[in-house]
């Protein structure tokens, strides 16, 4: 599995804070079955997070070489999370905002009360210089974004949306899993990451998130999310969309449970 959302460097932002820590979560992700991860820090133009990206390729060198020692068999490619902003294409252009992997792929986390007219005017921004938006997590918003269908727009604008492991997993609570189950239902979903932080944060088993997948929206679905669609975007190709679920026990059990335990 290709990680393509992944907060694997350390001392850059809310994620491991040595190289240590890089290390040990490294190795736990590459025993729950990653087999290539894309570093993905926080970027926050004018302030808060903002690593260079010299500086993040030399937390990738450093890293890289302590896993080779170790014998740690990882892939690691950069990137940035970079939080929504109207700058962003001229960060790119600048060379300051890293894309995924050089690719055209950029994510972007938006704020919690994610607003329409902005994240439009974002979304078109990147588009029209040949930029593709994958927004991360947004099921972990606040579900008030279901009233505008500002998602619903936005994927039908060009943007993809990539959803966390521990949402699926129900690591996030009740409220989340189901909006991440609710978005792959409504065919708004196309890629599977961890957003792993560290230690306590990461994907344990790909094969626990996997089954789960296929319960819910079928192995030909669950392919996509979690390893075609990854690998397009690492390989700077178009993504796979998802075909519509077949109702099952499964499916709807998730839902009447989530319903009423909230």
């Amino acid at each position: 599995m290709i990680d393509i959302h992944c907060h694997i460097l350390d001392g850059l932002d809310d994620g491991p804070q040595s190289l240590d820590e890089s290390v040990e979560l490294c190795g736990k992700l590459k025993e729950a079955g990653i087999s290539s991860i894309i570093a993905t820090p926080h970027y926050m133009i004018g302030g808060g997070y903002a690593p260079t990206p010299e500086t993040i390729k030399s937390k990738m060198d450093n890293l890289k070489g302590v896993l080779k020692e170790k014998n740690i068999d990882l892939n690691i490619y950069s990137g940035m999370e970079v939080f929504a902003d109207h700058e962003i294409a001229d960060g790119i252009e600048n060379g300051e905002i890293l894309t995924l992997n050089n690719t055209k792929y950029v994510l972007i986390e938006f704020p919690m009360d994610i607003v329409l007219k902005q994240a439009s005017n974002l979304v078109f921004s990147l588009l029209v210089e040949g930029y593709v938006p994958i927004i991360a997590h947004p099921e972990r918003y606040t579900t008030e974004y279901r009233k505008t269908n500002v998602l619903q727009d936005l994927v039908n604008n060009g943007a993809l949306i990539q959803i966390n492991s521990g949402s699926i997993l129900g690591y996030h609570g009740k409220r989340v899993q189901k909006e991440a189950f609710a978005l792959i239902n409504e065919e708004m979903a196309h890629i599977v990451a961890s957003d792993s932080h560290g230690q306590h944060r990461f994907l344990k088993d790909k094969d626990d998130l996997e089954a789960k997948l296929v319960k819910f929206c079928g192995m030909e679905n669950t392919q996509k999310l979690m390893y075609t669609n990854p690998l397009m975007v690492l390989e700077d190709k178009d993504v796979e969309y998802l075909t519509k679920p077949k109702k099952s026990f499964f499916l709807l059990e998730i839902f009447k449970n989530i319903r009423y335990n909230t």
